[in-house]
């Protein structure tokens, strides 16, 4: 494992906090635990994103197409929302593969709707009444080696992700090291036919003419500040790259929305 080099310069004014992340300013290191090799992005260059005086933002980008990473308090752990259906879709598919079975029609509803309409409904009837809620979850996650995942027993949506273990399951979904061929074209369908109020973020920053497999989670929290969050593989004949962008503790959805969509757009103009 190496140690990815991260600048950030943190700037207040006006009650904001705004993050600059550049090559050139080396002032902190992020290690990330797991088996994938950490490479310098070298493509990240001054970057401004404004943050309200209570929100947070971690971030993580594998450019697939250069095989190297980079991150932002990549460690930290968020909230899941709706982001948590992609391991509740992937630990299904992977169950009914090992019981050696395809989707029923009521089963290939659910997924559908829980991923292309973001219905918690059907994702609440997966988690609880086909995989096993977290326990399922986590036993799947086992299986295929990847940590940093915390399903929620009780509330699914409230899982607790840190933004590198969601990209590495959409690297390992990408590059087929889990479930069938057959499967992984099924999971990246739905996902590239999110409904068009789920794609912002990953979805609307896209360089035109990519094909995008994403899925975005947000929920209020009691304290009624929100989290956020866009997550995706971004594909296209001259780049292709996964990544998860996680925000907490917003004053509105709005906010948090506005945060993704800068990121989102500043690591595609980067990689483009």
């Amino acid at each position: 494992m190496q140690e990815q080099k991260l600048a950030s310069q943190l700037v207040r004014a006006h009650g904001q906090v705004s993050f600059f992340v550049a090559r050139t300013m080396i002032m902190s290191f992020l290690a990330f635990v797991g088996s994938m090799m950490l490479l310098p992005v070298g493509q990240v260059h001054a970057q401004e994103v404004h943050l309200t005086s209570s929100s947070r933002m971690n971030a993580v980008v594998y450019d697939v197409t250069h095989h190297r990473y980079f991150g932002y308090n990549a460690p930290s752990q968020f909230i899941t929302g709706s982001s948590m259906k992609v391991p509740i879709m992937l630990t299904f598919l992977d169950m009914i593969e090992r019981q050696g079975r395809g989707p029923t029609a009521r089963e290939m509803g659910l997924l559908k709707t829980m991923i292309e309409n973001s219905n918690n409904d059907s994702a609440s009837a997966l988690y609880y009444g086909e995989i096993g809620g977290a326990a399922g979850v986590t036993r799947f996650l086992q299986r295929i080696g990847i940590s940093g995942l915390y399903p929620n027993s009780r509330a699914w949506g409230w899982s607790l992700i840190t933004p590198l273990t969601m990209v590495k399951l959409l690297r390992r979904l990408y590059e087929g090291s889990i479930l069938t061929a057959h499967d992984r074209r099924l999971a990246l369908s739905l996902m590239e036919h999110v409904e068009t109020d789920q794609r912002i973020g990953v979805g609307d920053t896209a360089p035109e003419g990519a094909i995008v497999a994403m899925k975005n989670g947000w929920v209020p929290a009691p304290n009624g500040l929100w989290a956020m969050n866009s997550s995706g593989i971004v594909m296209s004949d001259r780049e292709t790259y996964i990544v998860a962008v996680y925000t907490q503790d917003n004053p509105s959805l709005g906010a948090g929305q506005t945060i993704v969509r800068r990121v989102c757009r500043r690591v595609a103009s980067r990689l483009f």
